[in-house]
């Protein structure tokens, strides 16, 4: 029966960590170094993140690195993530999954896989460095979580980017009445007024952030639903 009309199975959340860590502890190398935190950009979201019991799949959220890699006679530049995942499934570790619509997924941004030992789906999302906090709070969800950010952030004025670097702002009067009032504390420091029009993109520097521009308080991963 294929994905897009199987139920979706759940798979206890210790078969999934174990699978993470198979996978994670080959991935980390070739990621990009978060040097603030001293680890690479490499997270498993979802609801793994979450703490849930059984999960239906494995989110893996990364920012690659790309460099040397060998092929034939001569080395090339290339993404070493999808050197990595390429060799695992050469080795039957993975295998490519289909969408919903019975459709291959396997571009540069994102990657629908299967576990075969376990049968764990796994979808691989690769990110850039700037986007890394924002479209982490999209994939660890949940669902309820993700749609009160957007709507929050739309009755202050702005609009959610979850797959960029923040918010925009919708209506510069509206959030600028806010940032006069009570202000909004970011990780870069307080907003100032000056610095906001319509249409500009305020950046977030942290999860931290984007709930703050919602104007909610922070939800640690396994708060959110």
């Amino acid at each position: 029966m294929s994905d897009s009309i199987s139920v979706k199975q759940k798979f206890p959340a210790e078969v999934a960590k174990a699978v993470a860590r198979e996978l994670c502890e080959l991935l980390k190398p070739c990621c990009e170094l978060n040097a603030a935190e001293g680890r690479p950009y490499l997270v498993v979201a979802g609801s793994l993140r979450r703490r849930k019991d059984a999960v239906g799949d494995l989110e893996i959220v990364y920012v690659p690195q790309w460099g040397e890699i060998s092929k034939g006679l001569f080395p090339e530049q290339g993404c070493l993530v999808d050197h990595a995942l390429d060799g695992l499934i050469a080795a039957g570790v993975l295998q490519k999954r289909l969408n919903t619509k019975g459709s291959e997924m396997w571009g540069p941004k994102n990657k629908l896989a299967r576990h075969v030992a376990t049968g764990l789906p796994v979808d691989f999302f690769a990110i850039a460095k700037p986007h890394w906090f924002n479209y982490l709070v999209c994939r660890t969800g949940g669902a309820d979580n993700n749609k009160q950010i957007a709507v929050k952030a739309q009755e202050r004025g702005l609009a959610w980017h979850p797959y960029h670097s923040g918010f925009s702002v919708a209506c510069a009067a509206t959030f600028i009445s806010l940032v006069e009032g009570p202000g909004v504390h970011l990780t870069s420091g307080l907003m100032r007024s000056e610095l906001i029009r319509t249409g500009k993109m305020i950046e977030v520097k942290s999860e931290q952030d984007v709930f703050a521009l919602a104007g909610m308080e922070y939800r640690e991963p396994w708060e959110r639903e």
